[in-house]
């Protein structure tokens, strides 16, 4: 397989040099050193390399070597400072540093057994771990072996798709193998405004009217929509999904609905993102929903509180929704949640009402406590909640500003609860 040009081999690196941080160029010098002395040839691949030659600063750092990784990364953590992993399954290992994730592995390849399952890998040449990758724009490899002479591998054509702006997958069972694919091919054609190949996107289709996402752990299905609303792009990338009738084989109920408009609006909190697709899900679609992403506490509860308050959307879209009624509904309800509701619903007394209880009610609570009730005589128990209740409620309306009158509302309620 013929080299491509020097000259853009050394632009290359010339761009990672400019592009990244000091703490960055560092690290990278140091692993191509140590590769020297491990007599390893070592590799820049992937999104780092696409995103140089689009101009791009890299996002991720993912290296290949010719041998085991272990020894040459226990060796550069050690001389870093740094923690690592390693995960001999698919011999890959990471440092973390300053917040920064370098992986390196074994240049291998890979054998499904089956869809949707993770692969079985082995060793095999550079070449061929470029050709086991997804697309072409992400299987470009630079090599930094020797920083004077740098080499640019390029044996599935990504340097033509990404002057064309094109995502194209390298063979046919692509989808087949991995699912996963289908949500990656559309992540990338939104952030980078290419477009999917013709072929690939029949391919695609396919493989969605297949239901092969469903052969998918819900593990990994979680991992990507987490990767898609950590984008810029997301309610794109969601509406070109739904389109393309992705959203509909991952789970029936899921549709554009408001959720994906709602997401150009919220602010950068990911969990308010996630909360956004249970608008409009009854309680049993957002559990079947929960269940097939496997989702952790923090999801479930932001995908119920917002299930709920779309159940309430009506009640809340009510101009005679009293402070108190109000502050109840939405007291217990996670702040992600409600602020997704806010962006989601269409009502304008429901937004109205929303926004009522973040910027003001929510804030209001009563000065006295409980054991400032019971030293007045309130009774221990239920009396306590009830006055509080009834603090709370004129702290609301206005009509209580201060502690002295929360003072006086006790005990006219101890005159009345001796009258009867």
């Amino acid at each position: 397989m013929p080299n491509l040009s020097k000259h853009v081999a050394r632009n290359l690196l010339f761009l990672l040099h400019t592009s990244t941080t000091e703490r960055v160029r560092d690290i990278i010098d140091t692993a191509i050193k140590l590769s020297q002395r491990h007599s390893s040839r070592i590799f820049l691949v992937g999104g780092a390399v696409r995103d140089l030659l689009l101009g791009s600063e890299p996002r991720d750092f993912d290296f290949i070597i010719d041998n085991d990784p272990k020894n040459f990364v226990d060796d550069l953590s050690a001389k870093l400072r740094a923690n690592r992993a390693y995960y001999s399954q698919f011999k890959t290992s990471t440092i973390t540093i300053d917040g920064l994730t370098f992986d390196f592995a074994r240049a291998r390849t890979e054998i499904y057994k089956r869809p949707g399952v993770l692969p079985k890998v082995y060793d095999a040449s550079v070449e061929q771990d470029l050709w086991r990758r997804d697309f072409s724009i992400n299987s470009i490899a630079l090599e930094l072996t020797d920083p004077k002479n740098p080499c640019l591998l390029d044996p599935t054509g990504g340097l033509t798709d990404i002057a064309n702006k094109v995502v194209r997958i390298l063979h046919s069972r692509s989808f087949l193998d991995d699912p996963t694919r289908i949500l990656r091919a559309i992540r990338y054609e939104q952030r980078l405004k290419f477009r999917i190949d013709t072929n690939t996107k029949s391919l695609l289709l396919k493989a969605v009217k297949a239901r092969t996402l469903a052969t998918v752990s819900g593990d990994r299905i979680r991992n990507e929509i987490n990767l898609i609303m950590g984008e810029p792009e997301r309610a794109s990338i969601f509406l070109r999904a739904s389109r393309l009738g992705v959203l509909c084989s991952l789970h029936s109920s899921l549709s554009p609905r408001n959720w994906v408009k709602a997401l150009e609006k919220t602010g950068e909190d990911k969990l308010t993102y996630i909360s956004t697709i249970a608008y409009k899900l009854s309680s049993d679609e957002t559990n079947s929903l929960i269940s097939l992403i496997n989702a952790p506490k923090d999801w479930a509860r932001v995908l119920k509180d917002m299930s709920y308050l779309s159940q309430k959307e009506m009640t809340l879209n009510e101009l005679s929704l009293q402070p108190i009624e109000l502050y109840l509904m939405l007291e217990n309800r996670s702040i992600h949640s409600l602020k997704a509701f806010k962006y989601s619903t269409n009502l304008k007394t429901a937004r109205k009402n929303m926004c009522l209880y973040l910027d003001k009610y929510k804030h209001i609570h009563p000065s006295i406590s409980g054991d400032r009730l019971k030293q007045l005589g309130v009774s221990e128990g239920p009396d306590i909640q009830i006055v509080l209740k009834k603090i709370l409620a004129g702290r609301l309306d206005g009509t209580i500003s201060r502690p002295s009158e929360e003072i006086q509302l006790a005990r006219a309620y101890l005159k009345l609860q001796k009258r009867t």
